[in-house]
Parts: C-alpha cells; structure tokens; sequence
C-alpha cells in the first residue's frame, strides 16, 4: 500500500530486500519496534528479561495487520550499506581460509555459521545498496549481528535472515494464527481485541518451521542431487519445541525472581543452536560435499577478482 514508483516496485520484487514500512507516503523512517517478523516470532513471546534488546515480551504474537517489527527499522542509507558490503567483503576472504584448518566440535559450527552470515548478508547488502543509490528506496535490515542472540527465539525472529523470516511469517504463520489466508483488516482505535491462542501461537510457529524445513530440503536436493535423508527438516523443525521450552523455563525462573544475565542467555542460546545444526545441518553438508564447494566457489571468486584487479595474492 505505499506510494511506490515503478522502478521501487520492480526492485522489491526482484532483489533480495524487504521495504522500509514508512509510517507516511513520504517514506520517513520509523522508530525502532520490537520484531515479530520470522518463524520463532509466536511462542517465543514470553522470554524476554526485560533488560536486554530481544526483549520477547511486547508483540510477540501479533498478527499480519499488526506491528511492522523490524520492518519499520531503516538499514541505511546508500554510503552505509556500501560500507557494511565491504566490511563483508572482507569478513568473508578471511572466513573461506579459516576452514583450511581442523577447528574443534561447536567451533567448527560456529565458524561455518559466520560464514553462512557472511555469505548471504554480502549477496544481500549489494543489490541493496544498489536498490537504494539507483530508486531512492529504502531498506529494513536482512541480518543483525546473530551472536548477540539472547534467545533462540530472538535469533530466528530478529537477527537471522530476516528477508526470509518476514516472507515466512506473511505466508505461513499469519494465516495460520488468523485462521485467514488474508489478513484482517487494522482494528480502530479503542479497547484491543483477544490475541489469538497459545495453542494457535504454537500451531503457528511449529507449522512455520516445518515448512522451512521442507524448503530447505528442496534446496539441498538441487544443490546436491541428493537428500538430506530428513536432517535438514529436523534441524528446522526442532527450533520450534527448543523455543517453547526455552520460554518455559524463562518463565518459570522470572517467577522465582531469576533473571539470567544477557552474557549468559547468550552463550546458552547459541550453544542451542550451534548444537542443533552441528550433527543435523553441518554434517549433511560436509558428507555431500556443500562445505567444500562453497568454500572453494568463494574462494576461487576472490582469487578471481584479486587477479582482475592486479592486486597481490594470499599464500
């Protein structure tokens, strides 16, 4: 619904970019808000402390016509995003050599998930800053900082992938939490209406990650010919019990007057999801091949542009 020119129109269609949703037809920026634009958006409600920027508590299940989430957060302008894309840039030279050497367990992990990161907030970041030089469109963020994570829930919802996440919350958890393919009209003014069930919440965030899951299955089929024989769609689908059990316990804690520290909630929260995808989305990889792959691509690209460029080459 917003005042779109045909070439911003074409552009958020074609690149990898979620629009800024402007609070006027002038497309302004609005202030910050609290996310709610991915998978884990829904039961993870309840386990914020309160003290720490993924907070979960305030607009943890609202619905397609609700708040705008990070999607009212303005990523920057051009010169920022060009800025960020080199930093990447150089992030990512540094990350395809670091697999070189045998790295420990959830170590290992954590360095292929930086490269991840890296990787697809780098493809993301350039169309982007591209977007915003050439249309004058401005942009919500795709990634923010993911080891800063002081839940599970906060992770998917806020900080990982959130073009994805967005999508996937429109497509998927609004109807489901609806119970509408389309989402209802804006409530007026006045006394706020019933937010939907914990168990609606929880079929949405479940249903979700599930059919992640089986995205993320289609995709390994065509990168390897192969499947992951269900890890891949394991590893997705059980963000979604790990969430509402992490509430749980929040909860319970908050209700002994426990509030972890966010240095804490952050190890435990990472360490969950390096866990997971240790054994249930790394090691499919690496027995097919994908790590290998991805790191020489990206490897021989930049060995590639080194050499366009007439700039010396790494040992």
């Amino acid at each position: 619904m917003q005042p779109f020119s045909p070439s911003q129109f074409v552009a958020a269609y074609i690149f990898p970019i979620n629009p800024l949703i402007a609070s006027t037809t002038d497309s302004a920026p609005l202030p910050a808000e609290p996310a709610v634009g991915s998978p884990s958006s829904t039961a993870a409600g309840g386990s914020g402390t309160g003290n720490s920027r993924d907070g979960d508590d305030a607009t943890a299940a609202q619905p397609r016509g609700g708040g705008k989430g990070r999607l009212g957060e303005d990523a920057g302008s051009r010169n920022a995003m060009l800025a960020s894309w080199l930093a990447k840039s150089a992030f990512v030279t540094f990350l395809v050599w670091l697999p070189q050497y045998k790295l420990p367990g959830l170590l290992e992990s954590f360095a292929y998930g930086l490269s991840l990161y890296a990787l697809l907030s780098l493809v993301m970041d350039g169309p982007a800053a591209l977007v915003v030089g050439l249309t004058g469109l401005r942009v919500s963020p795709h990634f923010d900082r993911p080891w800063r994570s002081t839940s599970v829930a906060s992770f998917w919802s806020k900080r990982w992938n959130l073009a994805a996440g967005n999508t996937l919350r429109q497509l998927v958890y609004g109807p489901v939490v609806d119970g509408s393919l389309v989402a209802p009209p804006q409530a007026p003014p006045g006394p706020p209406h019933a937010r939907p069930s914990a168990a609606r919440q929880a079929l949405g965030t479940a249903a979700t990650f599930a059919f992640s899951g089986l995205i993320h299955e289609a995709i390994f089929w065509y990168i390897t010919g192969h499947t992951s024989h269900g890890a891949w769609f394991a590893f997705f689908f059980i963000q979604a019990p790990i969430i509402f059990a992490e509430r749980l316990a929040l909860a319970g804690l908050r209700r002994r007057g426990i509030l972890l520290p966010d240095w804490l909630r952050t190890c435990i929260s990472l360490l969950l999801v390096l866990a997971t995808g240790q054994y249930l989305f790394w090691a499919p990889c690496k027995k097919h091949g994908v790590v290998d792959s991805m790191m020489g691509n990206t490897r021989q690209a930049f060995l590639a542009m080194l050499r366009r460029i007439g700039a010396p080459l790494p040992i």
